[in-house]
């Protein structure tokens, strides 16, 4: 039977199955141990800084998410598939419904995930290279590497995904003729729930088959047919998860997308005619964050078609095909494009999509002092790997898979720290194995064998150039000035059905500020502290037009009580006029509720004849502004309108009794009583709007209009 014929290639010696060894397991318990601390310390620092708990972007994004998942507050359930990374929110509402909506609670579960991640590579790395001194070296590396620590201390994607691929690889790693498939299983439901977290792991799938499939022959000396029933029972458990929640959303919304829904969107980011080699935001996105990139791709996929009813899996699909039209009119260009992205790929530069590693570094004493990036890890992995693939072809088949995958994905897309970090853990199984080949031929243990050294020097010359390579511009674009302003802007913004940020929150924001590169004179942080500044001037506005300011009251003058009162409408004219206000819906209409523009806004609903909105307007003016005498007189006005004559009169009076004088509530009230046939009482209010205001033309046209 030829499936049953064993292969006739050569086939490397199977691994000893481990005995216990209290030395091994205490070196793993201590790496453990050691990762948790310094993310704590990392933490710590992070969380005691003016960043506090401030989340920007796609993190704030995902923190929104799980709240409304976990009914902590409330938010339209999605009417299709969701944009981005369906399955994170989910894993930070579980967090959240256990250890509290927290994000400090997240972010000690993303510890606790990079601490997780070190101990499942060395004991994966320990299996592939069969040598333990090996794998403790290569947790080691994960346990102190830069980008890794950095990425466990933010709300995002990579501490989980990475921690999910070590976890898998350590059980596909330790393949023995005994059991295989419950080990095999777990490690591809583990991939399953990693490719919900972020899609794009589901490449390493297909990769990672094939090397179990590899190993079984040439490690367990497995008949083809066999080690094939390995790989099948590995991708149908990968697979299951994804294909599931895909068919479920497919299903209930009858639209079918591969997990997320931003697919065609990243392809066309990364190979469009705006296309860089990195995220670039499009020319027709007016800010940068997922509910504002869902919005613009769909409206501007339905404006290019002309098709209104485009839905989210359609603009996927609309984007995915103008990228490939993209690269095919222009196949030169595209290949410069790829290249480009090549190189970055390799490249020590950690480019960011949220926030970048330097800013965090400028709050993070050891994140600044630990040097150990993605440059070291590329000069010395790729070699290590080279040797490793030379030596132990199906065992370095593993970390190779995890590598091509992530360079499939920045290929396909595009290049961030985020896409790439996965491959971190096959280069630091790479460093390790070359690190202890080094020590092991200076020792003359083992020596290297003819052809490896020049493959060693060849891999070398090809990647410490790409490794070492600057691009300025990429860094320029990647300035932490853009860090500062975006996360003192998010500290100082008043969000849709919250209220502005307190006293705290704005002093935080400029205290960040004020640790910015070139504070005083750099455009970016001065235009970001007036925003800020005006922010909380409005806020303190707002708290103070909830005082009643009429003379006379409290513990305080009354030359300063009228000065309040009077100034407090024009500072909020000034305020509103402000391109930091001015351009935020919500402060402008903050400003707006204040009278900034006099609540003219009930004019534009009456000659509308929406009653209900003048009514819904002026009532939550009257929340910010309870005490100012114009805006009862728009109340009454409104209730008139409605034909609630009297409690409309009430108000009116009650304007008219309010300090400072107002004429606006007698014009109000000799309108509506002319209209009505009353003159004499028409003329008495109008009257008394002209002793209010002698210039009042509104009291006088009454009074040429009604006969005396």
């Amino acid at each position: 039977m030829g499936s049953k014929k064993a292969s006739t290639k050569p086939r490397e010696p199977e691994p000893p199955r481990p005995l216990p060894d209290a030395g091994y397991y205490s070196a793993l318990a201590i790496i453990a141990l050691f990762a948790l601390t310094i993310r704590a310390i990392h933490t710590l620092s992070l969380l005691r800084s003016p960043l506090g708990t401030t989340l920007v972007e796609d993190a704030a994004y995902y923190h929104a998410e799980a709240l409304r998942i976990g009914g902590l507050v409330a938010g339209a359930t999605p009417s299709g598939p969701t944009f981005m990374n369906l399955g994170y929110p989910y894993a930070l509402a579980a967090i959240y419904a256990v250890l509290g909506p927290q994000v400090g609670a997240a972010l000690a579960v993303q510890a606790l995930a990079g601490a997780l991640s070190a101990v499942c590579l060395a004991i994966a790395t320990t299996r592939i290279g069969a040598d333990r001194r090996t794998g403790l070296l290569a947790g080691a590396i994960t346990a102190i590497y830069a980008p890794a620590i950095f990425y466990d201390g933010l709300l995002l994607t990579p501490a989980l995904v990475n921690a999910a691929l070590a976890g898998a690889l350590a059980l596909i790693a330790y393949q023995d003729k005994r059991a295989p498939h419950l080990r095999l299983a777990a490690a591809g439901l583990l991939l399953g729930a990693a490719a919900l977290v972020r899609a794009n792991v589901l490449l390493a799938i297909p990769l990672l088959a094939v090397a179990v499939a590899g190993w079984a022959i040439k490690v367990l000396h497995h008949a083809r047919g066999k080690a094939l029933r390995r790989a099948v029972v590995f991708t149908v458990a990968a697979m299951a998860l994804p294909v599931l929640v895909s068919a479920g959303i497919g299903i209930r919304h009858g639209e079918w997308v591969p997990v997320s829904a931003n697919g065609g969107m990243n392809f066309w980011v990364g190979n469009g005619p705006e296309a860089t080699g990195v995220y670039t935001p499009a020319s027709f996105l007016r800010d940068v964050n997922p509910a504002a990139e869902e919005h613009a791709y769909l409206d501007e996929a339905r404006h290019r078609t002309g098709n209104a009813a485009l839905t989210l899996a359609g603009a996927s699909r609309y984007w995915l095909r103008e990228g490939l039209a993209e690269a095919a009119q222009a196949p030169s260009r595209w290949l410069s494009l790829e290249g480009r992205k090549l190189v970055l790929f390799w490249n020590a530069f950690e480019v960011n999509t949220n926030v970048s590693l330097a800013f965090i570094r400028r709050f993070s004493p050891l994140l600044a002092w630990l040097q150990t990036g993605y440059g070291l890890l590329a000069i010395l992995g790729a070699p290590g790997l080279t040797l490793l693939a030379l030596r132990l072809p199906a065992r370095a088949a593993y970390p190779l898979a995890i590598l091509a995958a992530a360079a499939a994905t920045a290929l396909l897309f595009f290049v961030s720290g985020e896409y790439r970090h996965p491959a971190s853990l096959a280069l630091a199984i790479g460093a390790a194995y070359l690190v202890m080949a080094i020590i092991d031929a200076g020792q003359k243990t083992t020596h290297f064998e003819r052809g490896e050294l020049p493959a060693l020097v060849i891999t070398s010359v090809v990647i410490v150039p790409m490794a070492l390579w600057s691009f300025p511009p990429l860094r320029a674009g990647c300035d932490p000035r853009y860090d500062f302003a975006n996360a003192a802007r998010e500290m100082a913004s008043r969000h849709p059905g919250s209220p502005l940020p307190g006293r705290a929150e704005f002093d935080r924001a400029l205290a960040l500020l004020d640790r910015a590169p070139d504070a005083n004179r750099d455009p970016v942080i001065l235009d970001t502290r007036a925003a800020a500044v005006s922010t909380a001037a409005l806020r303190d506005l707002e708290a103070l037009a909830k005082y009643d300011l009429t003379p006379g009251r409290g513990n305080y003058s009354d030359a300063f009580l009228r000065r309040a009162a009077l100034d407090l409408r024009a500072r909020a004219r000034m305020l509103a006029a402000m391109p930091a206000v001015r351009d935020d819906p919500a402060l402008s209409r903050s400003a707006d509720l204040l009278g900034a523009n006099g609540w003219r806004r009930v004019d534009v609903f009456l000659r509308a004849g929406d009653v209900n909105g003048a009514s819904a307007y002026v009532d939550d003016a009257l929340v910010h502004a309870p005490h100012d005498p114009d805006l009862m007189a728009e109340k009454g006005r409104v209730l008139l309108h409605a034909g609630r004559e009297q409690d409309g009169l009430a108000w009116l009076e009650r304007s008219c009794n309010t300090w400072p004088d107002t004429p606006r509530c007698a014009v109000y009230a000799a309108e509506w009583l002319g209209a009505r046939g009353r003159a004499a009482e028409a003329r008495q209010m109008a009257q008394e709007a002209l002793r209010r205001d002698p210039g009042s033309r509104e009291a006088r046209a009454i009074l040429d209009r009604i006969p005396g």
